[in-house]
């Protein structure tokens, strides 16, 4: 156990859920940035690319779904240092663990591992 009572692979997967809604009611505003804020407290020093990428997403979604104005500086700024992170970790780590959309999956396939995709998302 690592993640406040949580492996690491559990602490993923609530990040995941916060993540898709799936055209239904938001994840719970208070609920998502206590996930957030404690997996960060919590794993400062990762060394999972997995859940710095997640960390990544899951505060950009918040950030887009509830954070307005100036406010949204300071998340956007954490993803992006989640991003980097997630680069840096999967550089050799050729693995396809992260999803691919629709129009990934369209035009690449399989063409492209995890580094690359963590890379089309810092653009």
């Amino acid at each position: 156990m690592g993640l406040f009572g949580m492996s690491e692979s559990e602490a993923i997967s609530s990040l995941q859920e916060l993540s898709f809604f799936a055209g239904g009611d938001l994840p719970d505003r208070h609920k998502m940035l206590k996930m957030i804020t404690k997996i960060e407290k919590r794993s400062p020093n990762t060394k999972s690319f997995e859940l710095e990428y997640w960390l990544a997403i899951v505060t950009r979604n918040y950030s887009a779904w509830y954070v307005r104005g100036d406010e949204r500086k300071s998340y956007l700024e954490t993803v992006i240092a989640h991003l980097t992170n997630a680069y840096n970790l999967s550089k050799d780590n050729p693995t396809y663990k992260l999803p691919r959309g629709t129009y990934l999956q369209k035009i690449c396939p399989d063409k492209l591992d995890d580094h690359a995709l963590i890379a089309m998302e810092l653009g």
